[in-house]
């Protein structure tokens, strides 16, 4: 799985099949697929204070984005709520009193979930 095979199918309409894949300029990395939701890796990766999580809808529907910690602890809610269908950025602004080390974020949406890991560096 390279960028090379991701942007072929994005472009080969002959191998989209149902659901559907949501290509666009944003999505030209390697997402993480599961179900519908597309993920791309939190950037940038390792941050400081600031990180964005980006992912694409192929339908509109409720999401909901929590950061957990690497011990499961929920950290924070980062957005809940409709979001139409398309491509989507949700940023975090940790702040100073975040300890560094590796962190997790979920995206939920259309009954499906989709998960990467983030790294908190000073």
């Amino acid at each position: 799985q390279g960028n090379s095979t991701f942007l072929n199918h994005c472009t080969d309409r002959a191998f989209a099949v149902a659901p559907g894949i949501f290509c666009s300029a944003g999505t030209t990395g390697v997402p993480e697929v599961q179900g519908r939701v597309f993920v791309a890796q939190g950037f940038p990766n390792p941050f400081r204070k600031n990180v964005a999580i980006r992912f694409a809808l192929s339908r509109p529907g409720a999401v909901e984005v929590d950061i957990y910690s690497a011990d499961g602890r929920h950290v924070k809610r980062l957005a809940s709520g409709p979001f139409a269908a398309g491509e989507h950025v949700v940023n975090w602004d940790t702040g100073r009193s975040l300890v560094s080390g590796v962190y997790f974020y979920k995206v939920r949406a259309a009954g499906e979930e989709s998960t990467g890991k983030l790294i908190r560096t000073e």
